[in-house]
């Protein structure tokens, strides 16, 4: 009977760090799209300063 409750515990614990790789999993999805967002928006705020070249930043306008 202990062998059992030992199997059982075993596979309870393998199934919640399971739960919990695809949550770590999905949350490294979330962070390379923002990732790849603010590297665009980075940019486009480059290539924006390039084209306009002000004077300072204050005169940009989003």
């Amino acid at each position: 009977m202990k062998k059992n409750n030992y199997m059982l515990k075993l596979a309870h614990e393998n199934y919640v760090l399971r739960l919990k790789n695809i949550d770590l999993q999905n949350e490294i999805q979330q962070l390379k799209e923002k990732q790849e967002a603010l590297y665009i928006t980075h940019a486009n705020t480059v290539l924006m300063l390039q084209q306009n070249k002000p004077k300072n930043l204050r005169s940009l306008s989003f």
